[in-house]
């Protein structure tokens, strides 16, 4: 969450001081200007999609203080409606919903839109622990752990080629927030 909170305010931890621990904690309270704020400003769509419940870290008040005009998520089924998230949270791949089912909201979501949209989404397929039993027949938590990056860089192949062929500008930025801890290496 520190990493997502620096990239939507563009403010680096050691800036917050006490609330770099959990900049979420207040910052429903105290938001400071962010992107999606000042894009929604200027017009555009500001839409976060996440496939986890809304509360975790209290991003169903955080969001919306940061500027998203819409949310997606478990607890947020405002843009969704029950049944489509009900569908989107049968296809998962070990305890989370896929990467595959979250592309394709996504790209649903970005279909709907005809004004400029900035959509932050967080995953959760990768998300720990990779025990074994996760995923049919592997065991080393190192196999499992790979076996979801290559889901998403699936995800990431598939979101360039809708939005090459959208005929749209765009931008793309993925990223990563913390290193796996993995007992198998």
């Amino acid at each position: 969450m520190r990493t997502e909170y620096a990239f939507l305010t563009g403010t680096p931890s050691a800036r917050l001081g006490f609330d770099a621990l959990d900049p979420y904690l207040r910052a429903d309270t105290y938001p400071l200007p962010a992107l999606p704020g000042r894009l929604s400003q200027a017009g555009w769509q500001t839409l976060f999609v996440h496939p986890h419940v809304g509360d975790f870290f209290r991003r169903n008040k955080v969001m919306p203080a940061l500027g998203f005009e819409r949310a997606a998520s478990l607890g947020l089924m405002r843009s969704l409606g029950a049944r489509r998230m009900t569908e989107l949270l049968k296809e998962r791949i070990g305890p989370y919903v896929s990467d595959a089912a979250l592309t394709s909201e996504i790209l649903r979501q970005l279909e709907r839109e005809t004004r400029p949209c900035f959509l932050f989404t967080v995953t959760m397929e990768n998300h720990g622990p990779w025990r074994p039993g996760r995923l049919p027949g592997l065991v080393q938590e190192t196999e499992i752990y790979g076996q979801h990056l290559l889901h998403a860089d699936a995800m990431v192949g598939r979101l360039l080629s809708a939005l090459e062929s959208s005929g749209r500008p765009w931008a793309l930025c993925f990223y990563g927030d913390h290193p796996p801890i993995l007992r198998s290496i």
